[in-house]
């Protein structure tokens, strides 16, 4: 149980829910309520989780975005008559990782309601790294 009254997995499933939406500033502010606040340690590495999913997608998508910007300010004739080509294609990559970042999130969100969580390799390693386990008070 949380201190907001709900239990655990449901205020996980709705940090995963809401990052579905990419509505970022309640993804962002519910994390920060989760690490300041709560003490359970699957329910703090599930909003990291979500936040951290939704932030590696959304730098990855704008990349994929930069590179038709890329070729158009290089100008010229031949690349000016691919543009459209490159655009569409990139436009369809960008797509394909939005409904992958949906499926994913929409997949951890359930799992979340029965406490459990899906490994995602560096993601988990990363947080893993960053949030070490709290060292047991010695007497």
């Amino acid at each position: 149980m949380t201190r907001l009254g709900i239990s655990d997995c449901l205020l996980a499933a709705a940090i995963f829910f809401l990052a579905i939406l990419s509505l970022w500033v309640p993804v962002v502010l519910l994390t920060g309520y989760v690490l300041l606040f709560e003490s359970n340690r699957w329910l703090r590495t599930s909003a990291v989780k979500a936040l951290a999913v939704l932030i590696l997608f959304s730098l990855v998508t704008t990349a994929i975005g930069f590179i038709p910007a890329g070729f158009a300010m290089m100008g010229g004739f031949i690349l000016g008559a691919i543009f459209g080509i490159f655009t569409g294609i990139f436009s369809f990559i960008v797509a394909v990782f939005r409904i992958l970042q949906m499926v994913l999130l929409l997949l951890l969100g359930v799992k979340a309601l029965k406490r459990e969580t899906i490994g995602l390799g560096p993601i988990d390693d990363l947080i893993a790294k960053h949030m070490p386990r709290e060292k047991e008070p010695t007497t």
